[in-house]
């Protein structure tokens, strides 16, 4: 991956492959999400082509409830915005983007942050989406399975916006 830097923010190839969260894993792209993504650090949070990047939780997903993988992607593909596995990507080789309040929740439990525009598959069919969190000064990546269960530590990145999240050159 090599993002480019132009007048202070990093602008991510969208059209490029994001890292596989595993040997053998097939890439499954969001069909709409392809040009160019611009990240910037600002003193309030991350902007991805200048609008502010948040976490999302489902309604399913608070308090002591959980929701299936499957039927959280339908939610989200519904309500839009999703950000690109790209962005981890980013992340992990720069993490001094990492939001402060992306690290831990209220209570001071780490947070997996969740990147649902680009799935992956493995030979069985399943479909996993990969997740960076926080750890020690680093942000590590990794992945979740769809059979699994999200609940409040596992929120969504999203920039839900009637707009396309990714630019044209």
């Amino acid at each position: 991956m090599n993002p480019l830097l132009v007048d202070g923010a990093y602008e991510l190839d969208l059209d490029e492959l994001p890292a596989l969260p595993f040997s053998g894993a097939t890439h499954v792209p969001h069909p709409g999400l392809r040009g160019y993504l611009k990240v910037e650090k600002w003193p309030d949070g991350l902007y991805l082509n200048c609008r502010k990047a948040e976490l999302y939780w489902s309604p399913d997903q608070l308090g002591d409830k959980c929701i299936q993988g499957h039927k959280l992607r339908e939610e989200l593909e519904a309500r839009g915005g999703n950000v690109p596995a790209r962005l981890l990507d980013f992340l992990e080789e720069h993490p001094e983007f990492w939001p402060e309040d992306w690290k831990v929740d209220a209570e001071g439990n780490p947070l997996n942050l969740f990147a649902w525009a680009d799935l992956f598959r493995n030979a069985d069919g399943n479909l996993c989406v990969r997740y960076a969190y926080w750890h020690e000064g680093r942000v590590v990546v990794d992945y979740g399975w769809l059979d699994l269960g999200w609940g409040r530590q596992n929120p969504a990145a999203s920039c839900a916006s009637a707009s396309p999240l990714a630019t044209q050159p």
